[in-house]
């Protein structure tokens, strides 16, 4: 799938659309960023650092 941001300058990158097939249906398993300074490599990683507990910090 590409993509192209006019603000800031006509960027353009192409993400991948990772497809699996379940129960005789096709769902999304994952986007692969293609932006190279992209925070996270992959949708499914950057919903597991969001959804992360955060570390306890013990203050003592």
């Amino acid at each position: 799938m590409e993509f192209t941001n006019h603000r800031e300058g006509d960027i353009v990158w192409t993400d991948e659309v990772q497809l699996i097939r379940q129960n005789g249906n096709w769902k999304i398993d994952d986007v692969r960023y293609g932006l190279k300074n992209a925070a996270r490599p992959n949708l499914k990683k950057g919903l597991s650092d969001f959804l992360a507990p955060e570390p306890i910090v013990n203050e003592s």
